[in-house]
């Protein structure tokens, strides 16, 4: 069977995340093994990797999996991973204290008493869209117990790309933390 990237990517993707092995490439797309992948490309510019160590890995030579691999901008992923971690659902954080690391979504608190934290993550960019939501319900995750009462809102007020961002609460939570879930679109 074969498939023209430029045709359809969706038919593409779907045929990848099934597994089939029997997909065939346009003479338009770029075919090699992971040590062909460039190291910077323009965001999007698209390959199929030959030599995934697993299904789905743009990263790791070697191996006997073809994947459809796209450059986000600042990394190689899998065409449907680079979309959802694009979106922030590849990696999840779960750091009441902020420390999250390279995750572009994930669970932290503020602490009783404290109107802030910092996100330390190296996915937010000076362009980030940072989306903030209160969920009580993530005490079992981050290993505390949240705050219940309701009514708080929060803010971004700060930022560092590469680095982290600040989320500031119009009141301190008392007795308990206040439970956040962050997610960030770049």
């Amino acid at each position: 069977m074969r498939v023209f990237l430029k045709a359809n990517l969706f038919i593409v993707l779907s045929l990848f995340m099934l597994g089939l092995p029997s997909l065939g490439y346009s003479d338009e797309l770029p075919v090699g093994p992971v040590a062909s992948l460039p190291t910077s490309d323009v965001a999007g510019s698209t390959w199929v990797v030959t030599d995934g160590t697993t299904r789905g890995d743009c990263t790791t030579g070697g191996g006997k999996f073809k994947t459809l691999c796209v450059y986000s901008g600042s990394y190689w992923a899998t065409a449907g991973e680079g979309i959802l971690r694009s979106l922030g659902t590849k990696t999840n954080c779960s750091g009441a204290t902020g420390t999250c690391v390279a995750a572009p979504a994930g669970s932290v608190s503020i602490a009783a008493a404290a109107t802030t934290v910092t996100v330390a993550t190296t996915m937010v960019t000076a362009n980030s869209q940072i989306f903030i939501q209160e969920d009580s319900s993530l005490g079992t995750k981050l290993s505390i117990t949240c705050n219940t009462t309701l009514g708080r809102s929060y803010a971004v007020t700060a930022r560092t790309a590469a680095t982290s961002f600040v989320i500031t609460s119009s009141a301190a939570p008392s007795a308990t933390a206040a439970c956040l879930s962050y997610f960030i679109v770049n």
